[in-house]
């Protein structure tokens, strides 16, 4: 099982499929034989990508990025053509803004970070966990002092339904129909405007991620999560020392249902006569284990 993709900005797919109607017209015999269109197509192009001084067109960003390909492609693309196009004075001021913006600094070394000690109580830990890969917004975080605290999207009632009527839908496989899906409730039930990313925050965590205990496993420092009562929080092990999360389940039902949907994602099956299982999932060793009469719910994970 892979680790679920947390993107959010729609604007940037937006952004690539609109660069690519535009070269698609260009080869439009009727915009070729333009040379006016064709000359104010090119300009716009390329004072796009060379007055944006934004990290969003930077070399190095371009090749950090899933569609970084594609935009450099792009930026070729402008880049040849608007010179050939462009008065003299303006193709060679781009040529210059391009060249220059895209050398890359080289990067100085980083010095070690030292990490603070988890047994001083005085002092708090923050970190931050889940980002979006595109525009780089915290989506969760944790403060650690006396205990491992995560931070999530707040959702409030209309949110709540909208999710649920999403979770009840069997067949959404792919983030595409799930936000479709938020769209479509959303609209329906007047969420508030922006509320639909936290939404979606929720869907990959609950349909393709590990539900309540997915951003423990993106905390790379965390080496044991377990939980053995469904009366108490979910514990962690991290730097040697155990903590308490402010993560719980709010009955043993749901712990058991919980773990019956972990075996499920690990292709294992949990039975009467076989009531524990194990398996790898995510880089982790998961012990699995439901009770003699399903009625002691718990769960490990070691990370490999």
């Amino acid at each position: 099982m892979e680790e679920p993709m947390f993107l959010y900005d729609e604007e940037w797919e937006q952004q690539k499929n609109e660069l690519e109607n535009i070269f698609k017209d260009i080869e439009n015999p009727k915009v070729v034989k333009n040379a006016f269109v064709l000359d104010m197509i090119m300009r716009g192009c390329a004072y796009t990508f060379v007055k944006n001084k934004s990290k969003s067109f930077s070399l190095d960003e371009l090749k950090k990025r899933s569609l970084g390909n594609f935009n450099l492609q792009m930026k070729n693309k402008t880049q040849n053509v608007a010179q050939r196009l462009m008065p003299q004075q303006l193709a060679t001021e781009v040529k210059s803004e391009i060249r220059t913006g895209d050398i890359p600094k080289k990067p100085r070394p980083d010095k070690p970070k030292k990490h603070p000690s988890l047994d001083d109580a005085k002092i708090e830990i923050h970190k931050d966990l889940i980002k979006d890969r595109i525009t780089g917004k915290v989506l969760a975080s944790i403060t650690i002092a006396d205990r491992y605290i995560l931070d999530e999207p707040k959702l409030d009632e209309q949110d709540k339904r909208v999710l649920e009527k999403i979770k009840k839908k069997r067949h959404v496989k792919n983030m595409e129909k799930g936000w479709k899906l938020i769209k479509k409730y959303g609209k329906k039930l007047k969420i508030i405007q922006g509320h639909d990313t936290m939404i979606k925050y929720y869907v990959v965590n609950d349909l393709f991620g590990l539900g309540r205990i997915e951003p423990l496993l993106h905390d790379t420092e965390i080496n044991y999560i377990y939980c053995d009562d469904a009366t108490k929080p979910i514990q962690i092990e991290m730097r040697g020392r155990k903590l308490e999360t402010n993560l719980k389940f709010s009955s043993k039902d749901e712990l058991k249902d919980f773990i019956l949907l972990l075996a499920f994602k690990m292709g294992k099956s949990i039975k009467k006569k076989h009531t524990i299982t194990e398996g790898k999932l995510r880089g982790f060793q998961v012990r699995l284990d439901v009770g003699e009469h399903f009625d002691k719910p718990q769960f490990s994970f070691r990370r490999l």
